[in-house]
């Protein structure tokens, strides 16, 4: 917070105001550059010995979604205990928007004590980013009774305060409060100025400021030049206002004028950092003189003597500054640029660098504060043909506009380095970088280990590289690779010390274990992920991603309840946030959970939702789904012809096992088996080499639908191929294949189990049996309906018609009705048989 100036004034009516601030959420003090804003709440605070404002001066830097909540998590380091560091890792993360929710979470959770906290933010005015503007609404929405936020502005802020207002929540003081009246006028002359005028010329002062302090202070400096007379100022306007700064000036020695110009660029400063800049000995003295002149000096920090000036001042000492030859400005720019660097403050350092337009040196310092978004917002104003031999810093750009969000810039830089991206291999990560990160496009090539290894990149960046490499080659069905990229980045991860990226690789990894069939090895992988959440609070927020994640799983190894638990948990924490991945995973769990559960339509309108998705408007993307409209019982022909079209047109390289399997089943569906069935060998060739077992065992059960279709075929060839099914199924309890095919499968399953026996182990002979129960179970459950269920019991115990109608509150009309249908049901006559039938399908518990 900046110290009040010597001498304020006790603002009585304005201070009555400011004592309701604790009970209201947000103090909004707007009024022209110079009108006291920042001297009325710093006077305020003196005088009421209030020590917890928390004080951000904002800059243009500062109207950027991470500097903003970057520097206030600065301000609010002490109120946050140790999730600061938490937070602070969640910056150096790889951040994109959607991470500022959780950050926001972590802050407002933290924030809510017993402790008042006062967060002010002055020269709110320059903050203009829809983004931004949108989680500082969310910030003041949601942040607890003890935070209080304070915005100094000069123009109305771009925010929805109408609840607020509504609710009694805003207090307000705007450019007419501000004004001093005659009294004020006249005692901030008199004692703050002290200026040796009557009272009447004094307040003639005060009337031609019209009440605002900045211009009073400026009438009264300029008055004090023996050739300016306050009788010769008939208005004040900016153009005045220029004319009086220049006043005041002039007064001044040519000492003072050349420090003030010189030292104007500076954000902030105090006597050593002055004496560098102009190599002098004598800036302590010159500062004291200035500070007795109210010379527009703020002083920011009384125990550094450290100062900054008014904007109305600063403004137009940099208009002078820039009338310096350009030689002379460049030298000033570099040697405050040196002295920054040197006190560790690189921002400070590159603020003046940018403006020397030296781009080497920009990029020099931004590798010194290391590659987070810190530095990558300031690698963004770079111009691009300034880095364009630069690859390394060309991919840090890239990485920077896309998890900002920033399309339109993305598309700029791939247009910019197209021509390098396909005519010199080492640039090819740029054109692999668009279709991972826009174009979803599978028919890519990618990168090797070798190539990624080579690459002159942190660790931070060639974690990312092969994180999005890895996710890109689960998505093409190469698993195997997709694996070993998984590894490189786990080896660099302990440098790395990065929970999100850590989750990320846990994530791939069960992912494409998920589709290899480890369905064990994922469930332990998801104890691991589960712990670092619960380790790093501030990750709380991806309990939505884990639990569609683990879903899959739950569906794949045949949970059911454990998989509508978990996708509930999941739709709990996605509240109403949205992201098209994940809403997609959610939705396709949920399609394929209610398809095991023989709910057919409501499986077929949510795969219709899925349909209309851009992530599926590829058809051999979507070819998962497709095959799902085959289990349904809801494909097309349009559909079929139009996947087979798109299947055979493209190279059979960026063909994947799904896209087979897919292509392999319409076939079938277009009457066209013998081609059905070769392709159906050709998958089982490629998945048993190598081990991709769940799509191996969906291509055996393939199989034996459609040589079980055929009135000549030999029995024991099915049952050779079921034997092997249950094998690869029975160890990772892989269920997903065996349900999705349905009741048919039981046959054989049931044969199988009775001629092979000696052939089955233990463990497999479980896995028939729980998987034969599963279907009599869903056979058991759609027999009777819940109500019939319940005089079932009823009937068990022996109760009579009557007594039934009164446990379960129906007419005995109801009650004869529902045994009726148990019995026809049932296929039995009597009580006895129903009751016997009933034991027999363990119907009743």
């Amino acid at each position: 917070m900046p110290s009040p100036r010597k001498n304020y004034i006790i603002r009585k009516a304005l201070f009555e105001k400011l004592e309701s601030m604790p009970e209201r959420k947000l103090t909004l003090v707007k009024g022209a550059a110079g009108s006291g804003k920042t001297t009325l709440l710093t006077s305020f605070a003196r005088e009421k010995k209030i020590t917890d404002y928390r004080w951000i001066s904002l800059d243009g830097d500062n109207n950027n979604i991470y500097s903003f909540w970057y520097y206030l998590t600065e301000a609010l380091k002490e109120c946050l205990g140790e999730a600061h560091e938490d937070i602070m890792s969640l910056f150096n993360a790889v951040l994109d928007k959607e991470d500022i929710d959780r950050l926001l979470t972590i802050i407002i959770n933290q924030l809510d004590t017993q402790e008042k906290i006062i967060i002010v933010l002055d020269d709110f005015h320059i903050i203009n980013d829809a983004d931004l503007l949108q989680t500082i609404e969310y910030f003041i929405k949601n942040s607890s009774d003890n935070v209080h936020i304070v915005i100094l502005t000069r123009e109305e802020p771009m925010l929805y305060l109408s609840d607020l207002i509504m609710s009694g929540g805003l207090l307000q003081i705007d450019e007419e409060d501000l004004k001093l009246t005659d009294q004020e006028g006249i005692y901030f002359l008199k004692h703050t100025l002290e200026i040796s005028q009557d009272n009447e010329i004094l307040k003639e002062m005060n009337e031609l400021s019209e009440g605002w302090v900045g211009g009073l202070q400026l009438i009264a400096l300029a008055s004090a030049n023996k050739n300016t007379s306050i009788r010769d100022i008939k208005l004040l306007n900016k153009y005045v206002v220029e004319y009086l700064t220049k006043e005041i000036v002039d007064s001044l020695s040519e000492e003072e004028k050349e420090f003030l110009v010189k030292t104007s660029i500076l954000g902030y400063f105090n006597e050593n950092i002055c004496n560098k800049l102009l190599n002098s000995s004598n800036c302590g003295y010159i500062l004291e003189k200035l500070s007795e002149k109210n010379l527009f000096l703020i002083n920011i920090d009384e125990d550094r003597g450290t100062y900054r000036y008014h904007n109305i001042f600063g403004e137009f000492l940099k208009l002078r500054f820039l009338k310096l030859e350009e030689a002379e400005r460049a030298e000033i720019y570099y040697k405050a640029a040196a002295i920054f660097e040197e006190l560790g403050d690189y921002e400070e350092c590159l603020r003046h660098l940018f403006e020397t337009r030296n781009y080497n040196e920009v990029l020099r310092i931004i590798r010194l504060m290391g590659q987070n978004y810190k530095a990558w917002i300031y690698l963004s104003q770079i111009p691009l043909d300034a880095i364009q031999n630069d690859r390394d810093i060309v991919i840090q750009r890239l990485f920077y506009h896309y998890f900002n969000g920033e399309m339109e810039q993305l598309n700029d830089l791939f247009d910019t380095f197209k021509e390098k991206s396909e005519n010199d291999k080492h640039w090819k990560v740029l054109k692999i970088a668009q279709s991972l990160l826009m174009n979803l496009d599978l028919q890519t090539d990618l990168m090797s280990i070798d190539e990624i290894e080579k690459l002159n990149l942190s660790d931070i960046t060639k974690t990312i590289i092969y994180i999005k490499t890895a996710a890109f080659l689960y998505m093409q069905f190469k698993l195997r690779e997709s694996l070993e990229c998984i590894g490189k980045a786990e080896e660099l991860l302990p440098k790395v010390n990065n929970p999100y990226l850590k989750m990320s690789i846990l994530s791939i990894k069960s992912g494409t274990k998920e589709e290899l069939g480890d369905l064990l090895d994922c469930e332990n992988i998801y104890g691991e992920i589960f712990e670092i959440v619960k380790t790093n609070k501030f990750m709380s927020n991806l309990y939505m991603n884990i639990y569609v994640g683990i879903t899959g799983i739950y569906l794949k190894s045949g949970r059911i309840e454990k998989a509508e638990e978990s996708l509930n948990l999941a739709l709990e924490y996605m509240g109403k946030k949205t992201n098209m991945y994940i809403d997609a995973g959610h939705m396709y769990n949920l399609m394929e959970l209610r398809l095991m559960q023989g709910q057919k339509a409501e499986a077929y309108e949510t795969a219709k939702k899925l349909l209309e998705l851009v992530y599926y408007k590829n058809l051999l993307f979507a070819s998962g789904l497709i095959k799902y409209m085959i289990y349904m019982g809801r494909m097309t022909d349009d559909l079929a012809e139009s996947f087979i079209k798109t299947y055979e047109e493209c190279e059979p390289k960026y063909i994947r096992i799904e896209d087979k399997l897919t292509y392999a089943k319409i076939l079938y569906y277009m009457k066209r088996e013998t081609e059905a069935l070769e392709m159906a060998d050709n998958i089982l060739q490629i998945t048993r080499s190598q081990k991709i077992k769940i799509k191996l065992v969906e291509a055996l059960l393939f199989k034996i639908y459609v040589l079980g279709s055929r009135t000549c075929q030999s029995d024991r060839e099915i049952l050779n191929i079921m034997r092997e099914a249950v094998y690869y199924s029975f160890e990772n309890h892989i269920f997903s294949p065996f349900l999705l095919e349905g009741p048919w499968i039981l046959k054989y399953l049931t044969r199988l189990n009775e001629e092979r026996n000696k052939d089955l182990n233990s463990k497999e002979k479980l896995f028939i049996n729980e998987l034969t129960a599963f279907f009599k179970k869903d056979r058991q459950d759609d027999l009777l309906s819940e109500r019939e269920i319940e005089v079932l019991r009823e009937l068990f115990t022996g109760a009579s018609n009557r007594q039934i109608a009164e446990a379960l509150c129906i007419s005995v009309s109801t009650v004869k009705t529902h045994i009726i249908n148990i019995y026809s049901k049932l296929q039995v006559s009597s009580r006895v048989e129903a009751a016997e039938k009933a034991r027999k399908l363990n119907l009743i518990g």
